[in-house]
């Protein structure tokens, strides 16, 4: 690509040939796609447009996870579906009733039925990657807080102040080790599954260092880019640089708050995923949207093409 320039192994595009950010011939003769996305927003996003615009006869889209903000956390909930585990690690009570952090739909007064509950729903997710011809896993954050040996998915910034949790930045071995276990238990359950990595394009919203988010944002994104380079380059999806691209490009690409995606930025990312899949688009109603958030990240409605 012209006008590209390279920093700590991340390209930084500044031409608008969209088409050659990534191409991946293997993935485009697959035939019909079923892809799976595990991740933040953007994934969840991405997924919707699909499920609305993309030929269905050519590709199944699907998204059954709620947010996942890092790599540990991602690489645990594989790990119950694969291996079915009824660990209660997930498992927290409020005062009236256990819920599950990372499926907050599982919730009851009774343990023993968020348990049973989630075995169900693994046995659901294992059919589903078994089908899964690609997985599209956004990585997330490599900065985790934790309690111990738990890590949080989110912050729980209701009670921060009565808890004894900690900021922790993952190395970069840290994340290889991790992919290395992603893809271990994700082809127990499907030896021909192909796997995408990504990384976000955010700013952090919290962090340990609060003087200057804008530098710890881009340290998580370098470990976790040389984490995925070290160990499995071929699989390594470029949103965060398509991102860049597209939020210096066009005036309108992030909301308010600076961190969340328009409609319009997420369906350039999306069709750009299409394309290089060499999947057709079939929509033209422009009925797509992402959540609407306020200058705190809140979400308040819906934010349309």
């Amino acid at each position: 690509m012209k006008n590209a320039y390279r920093d700590n192994g991340i390209f930084f595009y500044t031409d608008n040939d969209l088409q050659s950010f990534w191409s991946n011939n293997k993935l485009s003769k697959l035939g019909k796609i079923n892809i799976t996305f595990i991740g933040a927003c953007t994934t969840r996003n991405t997924h919707r447009y699909i499920s609305m615009y993309a030929d269905k006869s050519k590709i199944l889209s699907r998204d059954p996870w709620e947010n996942l903000f890092n790599p540990p956390v991602i690489l645990n909930e594989l790990k119950r579906i694969c291996l079915n585990s009824s660990d209660k690690e997930y498992l927290y009570f409020d005062g009236e009733s256990y819920t599950d952090e990372l499926r907050p739909w599982i919730k009851s007064n009774d343990i023993e039925t968020c348990i049973s509950l989630n075995n169900k729903y693994n046995t659901a997710l294992r059919k589903i990657i078994s089908e899964t011809n690609i997985l599209y896993c956004n990585l997330g954050s490599a900065e985790i807080w934790k309690i111990d040996d738990h890590v949080f998915n989110k912050i729980p910034l209701h009670n921060i102040k009565n808890m004894n949790i900690t900021s922790q930045f993952l190395s970069t071995q840290e994340i290889e080790d991790i992919l290395h276990s992603i893809v271990r238990y994700l082809t127990l359950i499907n030896p021909e599954i192909n796997i995408l990595f990504s990384i976000p394009f955010l700013e952090h919203k919290a962090s340990a260092i609060r003087e200057n988010l804008n530098i710890t944002t881009f340290k998580s994104t370098v470990a976790i880019y040389k984490a995925i380079s070290n160990s499995f380059p071929d699989s390594y999806y470029p949103e965060y640089e398509l991102s860049q691209y597209v939020v210096g490009k066009i005036k309108d690409g992030l909301q308010i708050d600076g961190r969340h995606f328009t409609a319009t930025a997420v369906s350039i990312l999306a069709k750009n995923l299409l394309t290089s899949l060499q999947i057709p688009i079939c929509g033209t109603k422009n009925s797509f949207w992402v959540p609407k958030v306020d200058k705190f990240g809140k979400i308040i409605g819906k934010c349309y093409l």
